[in-house]
């Protein structure tokens, strides 16, 4: 898979955290084992802790699939706040 799974981007339904990391991993697990990233875009997404939870629990779940996620066009602020919370090692943008 090269690209992201559906539902794999901003905006993201704060409320719906769940659902869309229950949809990820299903994708993930039908796609079978692939070495190549994730793709998760971040473009508009709001440099804020939630947005961070969100990145990190969607992480959590490709690494339960053996999979890696990348951030895809994130911003400056978004970047540093990743490097910030230390997630920039789980989180490669």
């Amino acid at each position: 898979m090269t690209g992201p799974p559906p539902g794999l981007g901003w905006p993201l339904d704060p409320d719906g955290l769940e659902a869309m990391c229950d949809r990820l991993e299903a994708a993930l697990r039908a796609a079978g084992p692939d070495p190549e990233p994730v793709a998760c875009d971040v473009a508009g997404a709001p440099a804020t802790l939630r947005t961070i939870e969100a990145l990190a629990r969607m992480a959590l779940v490709c690494r339960r699939c053996g999979r890696r996620m990348r951030l895809a066009r994130p911003s400056p602020a978004l970047a540093a706040l990743v490097r910030l919370t230390g997630l920039a090692h789980v989180l490669r943008g």
